[in-house]
């Protein structure tokens, strides 16, 4: 999420008349003595799709009404292949693998009818729900760049969790190579998510020979040469140069014993580095770049703290709730205070903040530089400021002043290979523009993409971004929805410190075996392995 997003979600609130955040409360029936006590119905009333284990979904395009062990509500049931439709008024709660709200607004021509690209390309009948019970991990939208071997390059809006938090992107591509008149790459949807896609195009940036390029937080494209030497400690006081110095995966990460501060108290962590100053250094602008990415703490609190503890009731928080401007702002803004990554310089007597990093996912290192306030003095100082074990930060270099690019072309994805013409301009279409105009995928779609493009001119370098914007819906797994006693949760999410306490508390619980299983639990793209 970026600051951009958040001065949208300010004027959405000065635009709109905004009536307080609903609370949904239930207030359970007098029993008489002897009486089995019967959880009260729940009525859910945004749109919403049971998937179902046998490979069919079932859309409920009014809500349901949770009745005991029921769904109850005016449904469509599509069979396996979607060939198929039958009206059907409730669904057994143990039929369903996973829940999904979606929005009737955007349900366009680009996208995929019900989750047949997830059912198509990955499942046989009957073992559905095996693959959705392994697959315990969102990932937003993934790239990959495709001229041998495939690489991950990116991962998307990566904390853009519903359509009032849509947001802005810029990865830098690190793998990509100009072949046959232009560059290919893979958008997947990897996770049991809904991903809804309002562009995506790439940004050849062409630069002087020995200068490097990457994304501002502001999403523009910074230039810079030079690494200046530093050495770097973190809180603790150790030495940290060496975990600094190479684009390896060797990273930096919080100690435990600071992690378990966090579950009684909001505190950080941080990491300093301290830079020599040449005299002509002093004259210019130091910039410094960052390699990093997230651990899976926003992911415990966003799956746990957020959701499961909501139970069904989820499907109107996410339905419902976060499309409140006001509501939205104020998670946003919490959001970011608490889990974006803080850069601040020393200025003669303490630390002022010069930028922050907003979260950028825990799937795909990702790139970053922030120019820095002019500094006075022998030395510039550099704090890197983070909630304990937020954050992994592999490399870091430091420049000074920045140049221009010599030449910036944004190119739209021209072919979308493996698919008719049709479709093929239907997606196109979709991803050039900011509009209102998506791509909607689900589990196991993905799109591999062409993007035309001429040799840099002679005596440049070249960097490549990929420019997006979108948001996802999380699906709901089974144990967020059949516990009983999250069903009768009595109000949204509500942003604060003891939500950042209850995560870490979590986090320290499930850390170590969550990391395990992350890298196993992608969904398998369809027409083959990513």
């Amino acid at each position: 999420m970026t600051r951009r997003k958040l001065s949208s979600c300010v004027a959405l609130v000065l635009a709109f008349t905004v009536a307080a955040c609903g609370f949904y409360r239930i207030t359970p029936k007098a029993m008489d003595a002897g009486q089995l006590t019967v959880p009260p119905p729940l009525e859910i009333k945004t749109p919403a799709k049971a998937h179902l284990k046998d490979g069919g979904v079932v859309l409920f395009p009014d809500g349901f009404r949770v009745e005991g062990d029921l769904l109850k509500g005016n449904g469509e049931k599509y069979d396996l292949t979607r060939q198929s439709r039958t009206v059907v008024h409730q669904v057994p709660v143990e039929d369903v693998a996973a829940l999904e709200y979606y929005d009737k607004e955007l349900r366009s021509g680009t996208s995929t009818a019900a989750s047949a690209g997830f059912v198509a390309g990955t499942l046989a009948v009957g073992a559905g729900v095996v693959l959705l019970i392994k697959v315990i991990f969102g990932s937003c939208p993934t790239v990959y760049s495709v001229d041998s071997t495939p690489a991950l390059e990116a991962e998307l809006f990566s904390h853009s969790v519903g359509r009032r938090f849509e947001v802005d992107d810029l990865d830098r591509l690190t793998g990509v190579s100009l072949r046959d008149g232009g560059y290919r790459l893979r958008v997947a949807n990897e996770a049991l998510e809904t991903h809804y896609i309002n562009q995506l195009v790439l940004e050849a940036v062409d630069h002087p020979p020995g200068t490097r390029a990457y994304p501002s937080p502001e999403g523009d494209v910074v230039i810079f040469g030079g690494d200046a030497a530093f050495t770097a400690q973190s809180r603790r006081g150790e030495d940290v140069t060496a975990v600094l110095a190479a684009r390896d995966g060797v990273a930096y990460r919080t100690d435990p014993a600071l992690t378990r501060e966090l579950t009684h108290e909001i505190t950080e962590d941080w990491v300093e580095l301290t830079v020599p100053l040449s005299a002509d250094a002093r004259t210019k602008r130091p910039v410094l770049a960052l390699r990093l990415r997230n651990t899976l703490m926003a992911t415990v609190l966003f799956y746990d703290v957020m959701l499961k503890a909501q139970g069904i009731r989820a499907l109107e928080w996410l339905g419902s709730d976060t499309l409140n401007p006001l509501y939205a702002w104020r998670v946003s803004r919490w959001f970011d205070r608490h889990y974006s990554l803080w850069v601040q310089v020393w200025d003669r007597n303490r630390f002022i903040t010069a930028a922050n990093v907003n979260p950028t996912g825990p799937i795909a290192w990702h790139d970053v530089a922030v120019e820095l306030p002019p500094v006075r003095g022998p030395e510039a100082r550099i704090r890197l400021s983070f909630l304990p074990d937020n954050w992994m930060v592999d490399w870091a270099g430091v420049g000074f002043g920045t140049v221009r690019p010599l030449a910036v072309r944004t190119i739209p994805a021209v072919r979308v290979d493996g698919l008719p013409g049709e479709r093929t301009e239907q997606i196109l279409a979709s991803l050039r523009d900011k509009d209102d105009d998506y791509l909607i995928t689900s589990p196991g779609e993905s799109h591999s993409l062409f993007f035309p493009a001429e040799a840099p001119a002679p005596g440049t370098e070249r960097t490549c971004f990929i420019r997006s914007r979108g948001f996802y819906i999380e699906w709901l797994r089974p144990d967020w929805f059949r516990d009983g006693g999250s069903v009768t949760a009595a109000s949204p999410f509500e942003p604060g410190d003891e939500a950042v306490i209850q995560t870490a508390r979590l986090w320290l619980q499930k850390k170590d075996d969550l990391e395990r299983r992350f890298a196993e639990a992608k969904i398998p793209l369809a027409g083959g392995a990513q």
